[in-house]
């Protein structure tokens, strides 16, 4: 054990510095930092605008959590010159709040310990020594200065003076102190203080206390509720520890983490609660400062393999809960004192989403990127900054004004690769508020599959950087399916014409372009976008003249990704048969057609349209209803001949079925969802119509969420508004009525009563089960017989 307490002060300090480092060190160059590098996370050297503390070791520093600010007091200097100033960080900058009075302050001392004394009780400041001896007094901080409020009696119920011990804030207005080296060497008892007075913990059992005794690290793991006592010097070989021990309010035990730091004395350690975790940083072994970074979750170690700090020894760390942010201060590496101040922070970004409007792979798209500042994250507009990582092969656009940031263009942009952006933000963002990033012209990456690792967010106030919940799957679109309703028209006549673009699997393709032409006839618009269905629409109005119309629809990129579909033109008369090109006769294989008689009011055109049969419905349970629904024009098939009786069916898509049953013919409302930008064209007038007519409403958030499975329950309320249902009924007679939301309950008793929706199984409804078309079509039909017996 280093001979601390030599009589003369230069020689006690000479050889305190060769028992730390085993040689005396090298003349210090005033107190120049070695290296460089020391900004970049997760470790944020601070760029001070102001002289801070000078370079120091074995000071003590402690959050105080009342004032919100850190606290900073004694050590000893470059010159080995001991310390009696006081500091004050308050996040950005160094304050000498010194008391002008010396005594309103302690004398100078090195290697005493601080604490957060508890709410209104300030800051707790305990032994250390100078040249001349050791110090057993009790200091107390109140914001302006410092009181010594040591007993006059210490001989009972009060620690002994000491120095390299360890002392931490355990909640409830205590601090808890272990350990340290006195006037007559080792000391392994433990005290409480309680804002007014000490009392001995120490377990009686010695077996209960740990077997390190002096330069320990410590710190109060406020979610686990526990104190954690890391290595230290130990009595026996070999000397220097890595043990683990936990304070549990009554003894100390010792773990056994499957994984821990190297054995070290003089470790800096405080308790993230941003990250629920104690951080240690550095230390020392063989006389060596370490430079590594160790969390302790409550089971065991695990070290931040980014850490960026230098070799550090002696510094001191505490938390500050009011920024969110470690704070650290000072120490020395083999060449070098510190007066810097060093800060980390965890990732403030969560809850990170990616869309892209196109699942095309090299397909020109815009995309969102929204996520979560986290209770620390705020960000200030004009210099934080936004990094975004995308998939290599992506290419994002150039310009700052592509990108959007909450409704504004970012101010600035970095393009460090095509695949990577960091824009700056024009506005400031709140802490614990949703950020939405809108990007015009991304060029999508190939067609593959990217999982969500490959796409990362990250801001300059996040030591990592956040992944998204999910990837993205970008497909080539390979083939079109498309048809078109009515097949058989009159001239001057519209058709709808519909299809889907389809990838590789039989996966829809979103947001590509699909350019339709006809060999007759006209489009309103002979260009279309599919939807996030794949799904695309366009009107097409039928020639003047009678024949054969083909319709050709073709991808815009890859023209030769095409379908086509045929539609007949039949011609109008004032009677006789139509669809002939002269003299009246009917051309080959052509029915006679029934126009309208303008003399005869109750006559109507009678145009034949084929029946529907499906391929895939046939021995399905819903396979009557089903054809009984497409012949009353509920539900259709797809171009491809299927129904697909098994597929769930989403809002916007009942929307439209519903509708169709009801043949609403009212004008409809103005779309006011938040959200209504995202209903396809193809349902927008079928849900304006359902929302004007009040079967549909939005959510708490004011969104329609066209793209959402539509649920049994939802599916029972809308049909309950169509039938103008009470549905006040608190039991839906159900066996799984508590799964049924309040909302719901009325709703599904109504449908029971009238056998429009049965229960699956063991009579269970199944409230959050998404409706399937087949289920969709019986229940509609249904609803239809049910307005007939009104």
């Amino acid at each position: 054990m280093d001979k601390l307490f030599a009589n003369a002060r230069k020689c006690w300090i000479v050889t305190l510095i060769i028992g730390l480092f085993g040689v005396s060190l090298p003349p210090f160059a005033g107190a120049a930092v070695g290296g460089g590098g020391y900004s970049q996370p997760p470790w944020k050297e601070v760029d001070q605008s102001s002289p801070g503390p000078v370079a120091r070791f074995a000071s003590a520093m402690a959050f105080d959590e009342d004032s919100g600010s850190t606290l900073l007091f004694g050590g000893v200097d470059i010159n080995y010159d001991d310390l009696d100033d006081t500091w004050m960080w308050d996040g950005q900058r160094w304050t000498d709040v010194t008391p002008a009075d010396p005594s309103d302050s302690p004398s100078t001392r090195i290697y005493g310990e601080m604490a957060y004394a508890g709410p209104g009780k300030g800051i707790l400041l305990f032994g250390g020594n100078d040249a001349a001896g050791i110090f057993n007094e009790t200091w107390l901080w109140d914001g302006t200065k410092w009181s010594n409020v040591t007993p006059a009696d210490t001989s009972a119920n009060y620690p002994p003076g000491r120095i390299e011990f360890s002392m931490t804030y355990i909640g409830d207005g205590e601090v808890l102190l272990y350990g340290g080296w006195g006037e007559n060497g080792d000391l392994k008892d433990t005290w409480i203080w309680n804002g007014t007075s000490w009392r001995d913990a120490t377990p009686a059992d010695p077996n209960d206390s740990p077997t390190t005794i002096n330069r320990t690290s410590i710190a109060y793991d406020k979610k686990n509720d526990q104190v954690v006592l890391f290595g230290g010097y130990t009595s026996n070989f070999p000397y220097v520890s890595n043990t683990t021990w936990i304070w549990d309010g009554l003894k100390w035990n010792l773990r056994a983490p499957a994984a821990s730091p190297a054995p070290r004395v003089f470790a800096s350690m405080a308790y993230d609660s941003n990250l629920e975790k104690v951080i240690l940083v550095g230390g020392e072994a063989g006389y060596i400062p370490k430079d590594d970074v160790w969390f302790w979750d409550g089971m065991n170690w695990t070290e931040q393999t980014e850490a960026n700090l230098p070799q550090l020894s002696l510094s001191n760390m505490v938390f500050d809960s009011g920024r969110g942010q470690s704070v650290l201060f000072s120490g020395y590496s083999e060449d070098y004192l510190f007066e810097k101040t060093w800060t980390h922070r965890i990732s403030a970004v969560s809850n990170v989403g990616v869309a892209s409007g196109s699942n095309a792979g090299e397909a020109a798209a815009d995309w969102i990127v929204e996520f979560d500042t986290g209770a620390y994250g705020a960000l200030e507009g004009g210099s934080d900054t936004l990094t975004l990582h995308v998939p290599s092969g992506t290419t994002l656009p150039a310009s700052n004004l592509n990108y959007t940031i909450n409704g504004t263009a970012s101010s600035a942009l970095i393009q460090n690769a095509a695949e990577e952006a960091t824009i700056t933000l024009p506005q400031n963002v709140s802490a614990n508020s949703r950020v939405s990033v809108a990007i015009r012209g991304v060029a999508n990456p190939p067609a593959g599959s990217y999982g969500s690792e490959n796409f990362t967010v990250s801001t300059s106030q996040d030591i990592v950087v956040a992944s998204a919940a999910s990837g993205l799957n970008f497909l080539v679109p390979d083939h079109i399916a498309v048809g078109a309703t009515p097949a058989q028209v009159l001239t001057g006549d519209s058709v709808s014409v519909t299809g889907v673009v389809y990838g590789v699997g039989g996966l829809p393709v979103s947001g590509v372009g699909v350019d339709l032409a006809a060999s007759s006839g006209s489009f309103g618009s002979a260009s279309a976008m599919t939807d996030a269905n794949g799904r695309f629409s366009a009107l097409f109005t039928a020639p003047s003249s009678a024949g054969d119309v083909t319709i050709t629809a073709a991808l815009r990129a890859n023209p030769a990704v095409a379908a086509t579909v045929a539609v007949r033109v039949n011609a109008r008369s004032n009677g006789g048969n139509g669809g002939g090109s002269g003299g009246g006769s009917s051309g080959a294989g052509a029915k006679p057609v029934t126009v309208e008689d303008p003399a005869d009011p109750s006559s109507s055109p009678d145009i034949e349209e084929p029946k529907p049969a499906f391929t895939d419905i046939a021995g399905h349970w819903g396979e009557a209803d089903i054809l009984d629904a497409a012949r009353k024009g509920i539900v259709e098939g797809y171009p491809d001949g299927s129904y697909r009786p098994n597929r769930t069916v989403t809002r916007a898509e009942f929307a439209v079925m519903l509708t169709n049953a009801l043949k609403l013919s009212n004008q409809g409302t103005i779309l006011s969802f938040k959200d209504a930008d995202r209903i396809g064209q193809w349902a927008r007038a079928a849900v304006a119509q359902a929302a004007g007519a009040g079967l549909i409403q939005g959510d708490a958030n004011g969104n329609f969420r066209p793209d959402a499975l539509i649920t049994r329950a939802e599916m029972a309320v809308m049909v309950a508004r169509a039938l103008s249902l009470a549905a006040d009924a608190r039991s839906a007679g159900f066996a799984d009525d508590r799964d049924i939301p309040d909302w719901a309950v009325g709703a599904a008793a109504e449908m029971k009563k009238l056998d429009i929706m049965r229960g699956k199984g063991d009579n269970g409804f199944f409230p959050k089960d998404p409706a399937t078309r087949a289920e969709a079509a019986t229940v509609l039909l249904k609803t239809l017989a049910a307005i007939a017996q009104k």
